[in-house]
């Protein structure tokens, strides 16, 4: 008998987060994988709307699957393979992906809080979670910035220009915005205690890491990858570099179509 071909496999995946929607379309050949599209955008609370507009328009229905992951992700039903384990898509993202091979730590800050997830020489996979202060960090970060009218990415540029650091000590999110907020207040200015702020978020990451790290190197993943001051912050408490994956915003997405 003759040797069958096999065709490449189109499949999709999303990650419905707390405050965006990660949408990617794979095509999947053997051991390649090739990103043919992938969309991020707020959601506003409105998820399944997000992904309602992305299906049409991307045409998910010619997909030969549909994964999903995220805090959402139990609101769908069948066909689509529903409610995966962010920490397993992430596996599976960097199983496959060949700029994450080998050895590495990956820390992940999103709106949700942080987590981290590392793969030694042996090919061993960690997980370490939240705690509940770390919850809503992202989220935290966007309404902080708010309150001092500014976006995220205005705080992180100010913050990036700043001279000096005003320390904010407390752990916990809710704290955190209060602390701003009070020397906010004071008239304090707003560069020095972004800075501050971004690099105390860096400590408790650093400090969570701290509990999995492996030899290898460090990538910062999730939403809060894109602001700079946080990332060098991040590099400065592990005492190393820390890249910015090159799919930071869509791993777990990719780890849910991989998945389905």
């Amino acid at each position: 008998m003759g040797q069958s071909m096999q065709r490449a496999v189109r499949v999709a995946g999303c990650d419905l987060g707390k405050a965006a929607a990660k949408l990617v379309v794979l095509s999947v050949d053997g051991d390649r994988v090739r990103i043919e599209a992938r969309h991020s955008a707020p959601h506003d609370g409105r998820p399944a709307e997000a992904l309602a507009a992305w299906y049409r328009e991307a045409g998910i229905a010619n997909c030969d699957a549909l994964g999903a992951t995220g805090l959402y992700a139990d609101e769908l039903r069948a066909p689509v393979v529903s409610g995966l384990p962010e920490d397993a898509c992430l596996t599976a993202a960097i199983e496959r992906l060949p700029e994450l091979r080998g050895p590495l730590n990956l820390v992940s800050v999103g709106a949700r809080g942080y987590s981290v997830l590392t793969r030694d020489h042996t090919g061993r996979v960690q997980a370490v979670g939240n705690d509940k202060c770390s919850s809503g960090t992202g989220e935290t970060m966007v309404r902080i910035a708010g309150r001092f009218g500014l976006s995220v990415e205005q705080a992180d540029a100010l913050a990036r220009g700043a001279s000096d650091t005003i320390p904010i000590t407390a752990r916990c999110s809710v704290f955190a915005k209060s602390e701003m907020t009070h020397f906010g207040n004071q008239g304090r200015p707003a560069d020095a205690l972004f800075r501050g702020y971004f690099g105390s978020v860096a400590r408790y990451v650093a400090a969570l890491l701290a509990r999995a790290r492996v030899e290898g190197p460090v990538y910062a993943v999730g939403g809060c990858a894109r602001i700079r001051t946080l990332v060098d912050a991040l590099g400065e408490a592990v005492g190393a570099d820390v890249s910015v994956a090159e799919s930071y915003l869509f791993l777990e997405a990719i780890g849910a179509a991989l998945l389905a």
